[in-house]
């Protein structure tokens, strides 16, 4: 990758109303930003919700250790 070009990984909590209930949850975008003129911009985003982990690999993951 060129110095002038990055990938950047966030975390986030989004908080938004539906059918007139708050709901929240939480996100990891990631970003590739250019640098052009001594300013970063972003080109590309992607926003990924993050969800729980199913309870069968949880107990998976417990074994595995």
């Amino acid at each position: 990758m060129r110095p002038d070009v990055a990938v950047v990984f966030a975390g986030a909590e989004v908080k938004f109303e539906e059918n007139n209930e708050t709901r929240e949850m939480e996100t990891r975008p990631t970003l590739i930003v250019v640098k052009e003129e001594a300013k970063w911009e972003i080109v590309a985003f992607q926003n990924t919700k993050i969800s729980e982990v199913p309870t069968a690999a949880q107990a998976a993951a417990r074994l595995a250790t």
